[in-house]
């Protein structure tokens, strides 16, 4: 489970802005998933909001955006969006 350890570390550059621009509470945040991260979105949220209780950012709202990954198919000779790292190989297409 690595989402804590992205948590943590989002919230390290979460008080390091605060601080630089003088904020005494973080009320919102935005972080951007891309579509082959491998994160769990409510394991994310979870451990957000476990890893910012007591912080500058407790309450806090965080927003999550999936980000589409673009690909290649040889197959098809096009590009294809993903939206998830679930991906399969269809033998029909060899």
């Amino acid at each position: 489970m690595h989402e804590i350890t992205l948590c943590q570390r989002a919230l390290e550059l979460i008080e390091q802005q605060a601080s630089a621009y003088g904020a005494k509470r973080v009320t919102a945040v935005w972080i951007k998933i891309g579509a082959f991260s491998c994160v769990e979105t409510s394991a994310l949220s979870f451990c957000f909001d476990l890893v910012c209780r007591g912080t500058i950012a407790e309450g806090c709202k965080l927003h999550l955006e999936e980000q589409e990954a673009e690909c290649w198919c040889e197959h098809c000779q096009q590009y294809v969006t993903l939206l998830t790292h679930r991906v399969r190989r269809l033998s029909a297409m060899s």
